[in-house]
């Protein structure tokens, strides 16, 4: 199960959710901030296959340690939603990629508003 997040840039998935061993690529890691800005540490770019009932896809994901505190195997940035062309209906609680589509579990949260900086 993984977090649509249309606000994170990047896609992420946990290493402890992987099956068996996998190589990954330390030298595509990227600084990766918290929505409260506290920085998290990754090991780098990990090719990964999410399954689905009648297809899957393949993306590269930032691979995470459990530090990432999150209920979930990884997060679905725009990265990876814009690229699948991701299709949202909010009112029947749906995602749709590659022409399947699947029921959104869970409350949607949205963050509070914060004071824009001035400088």
């Amino acid at each position: 199960m993984f977090l649509i997040d249309t606000g994170a840039d990047i896609s992420l998935l946990k290493g402890n959710k992987l099956i068996g061993t996998t190589e990954y690529d330390p030298e595509k890691k990227v600084k990766v901030k918290c929505v409260d800005k506290s920085p998290t540490e990754n090991h780098g770019v990990l090719e990964a296959r999410i399954e689905f009932s009648n297809n899957s896809i393949v993306h590269d994901f930032q691979l995470v340690n459990k530090q990432v505190d999150i209920q979930c195997d990884g997060i679905l940035g725009r990265d990876f939603l814009q690229r699948e062309r991701a299709k949202y209906c909010y009112e029947s609680r749906t995602v749709t990629l590659t022409g399947e589509t699947c029921k959104m579990v869970g409350k949607a949260k949205q963050l509070e508003a914060r004071e824009p900086n001035m400088r």
